[in-house]
C-alpha cells in the first residue's frame, strides 16, 4: 500500500491517541542519538512512521514498531509534543512531498483541544536518516 492509502486507512480506523514510542538510534557517547521510527498507538489501531535512510523519505505502516538494531525504545507519551495530543483523535493527516518529489513529511492535527482554544499540530520530517519533530502554531492576525 502507498503512504496515501496507509494514512487514509489510519484516519478511518484510528480513534483517540493513547501512546507514543520511539526507536532511537544509539550513537554512543560521542554522537547524538536520533529517532529512526515513531509508533503511535490509538484505541483501535497502531501506526508506525519509519524513515528510509537512502532518500530520507517517511513510510507509514499500520503495524507495531520494530526497534532497530543498535537502537533502544523510548516512551514518548508523556513528553512534548505528544502529551498534548494524547486523548485526542486525528482531525487531519497530511502527507508532505518536497520540491524534488520525495514524501519526506507527515503532519497530524489532533482534535478535541480546539474546543478549549488549543491546537495540537505535529509535523514529522525525514532529515539525515532521522525523523525530526516540529510543533506548528496558527497565527491569528
Amino acid at each position: 500500500m502507498s503512504n496515501y492509502d496507509q494514512i487514509t486507512s489510519l484516519y478511518d480506523r484510528a480513534e483517540k491517541l493513547i501512546g507514543v514510542g520511539y526507536s532511537v538510534f544509539d550513537a554512543g557517547l560521542d554522537g547524538k542519538d536520533w529517532i529512526e521510527a515513531i509508533e503511535m498507538r490509538f484505541e483501535t489501531t497502531v501506526a508506525t512512521v519509519c524513515v528510509e535512510p537512502d532518500y530520507d523519505t517517511l513510510r507509514v505502516e499500520l503495524t507495531e514498531m520494530k526497534v532497530g538494531s543498535d537502537c533502544y525504545f523510548k516512551d514518548a507519551t508523556s513528553i512534548k509534543p505528544w502529551v498534548d495530543a494524547v486523548g485526542c483523535t486525528a482531525a487531519w493527516i497530511w502527507l508532505l512531498r518536497n520540491q524534488q518529489g520525495y514524501e519526506d513529511g507527515l503532519r497530524f492535527e489532533f482534535a478535541s483541544r480546539k474546543e478549549k482554544g488549543q491546537e495540537s499540530t505535529i509535523t514529522l520530517i525525514g532529515i539525515a536518516s532521522s525523523i525530526k519533530i516540529y510543533i506548528s502554531q496558527r497565527i491569528d492576525l
